[in-house]
Formats: C-alpha cells, structure tokens, sequence
C-alpha cells in the first residue's frame, strides 16, 4: 500500500507533538521536585499567588458591578451620580 504524500510531515508532526509532551512532563517533574525541596519557600510563593489572583479577580467583579449601576433602567441616560456641593457659611 503506497504511503500518503504528506507521510513524512505527518510523522515529523508526530514526533514534534512527542517532544512538546515529554518536554512538558520534564518542566512538571522539575517543577514538582522543587516545590518538594524547598517547601517553604513554595508554599509562601504559591500563596502569595493565589492572593494575588483572588484580589485581582474580586476587584475586577467590584469594578463591573459599579459599571453595571446605571444600565437597569430604561431612563439610564438621564441617571448621574450624585454630587455634593457644601457652601462656606457667613457669606
């Protein structure tokens, strides 16, 4: 049976896929075996890192629910904030 005209870019697409696959088990085993050596130092990084996200993700929650505000009502566009003026007193 004769072989498909684009067999050897297949098989190169194969080997490349094989390499990407082993290349990342290689950084995931490094990974895991020093995040085991250093626990410590992992454990303060990878909560700094999840703290971080989760700030970073309820602010954005907090900054979209403001934007949100005006957008109920049919009559939004006529909806501002509103602004306090205070007048000085003997004048």
């Amino acid at each position: 049976m004769p072989r498909p005209r684009n067999y050897a870019a297949s098989q190169k697409c194969v080997k490349c896929l094989s390499n990407h696959t082993q290349m990342l088990t290689t950084y995931f085993k490094l990974a895991f075996r020093n995040i085991l050596k250093d626990r410590a130092y992992s454990v303060l990084n990878i909560s700094g890192l999840a703290i971080g996200l989760a700030s970073g993700i309820l602010i954005l929650l907090w900054v979209q629910n403001e934007r949100k505000h005006t957008t109920w009502s049919m009559f939004d566009s006529i909806i501002t904030a509103p602004i306090f003026v205070s007048e000085e007193r003997g004048k």
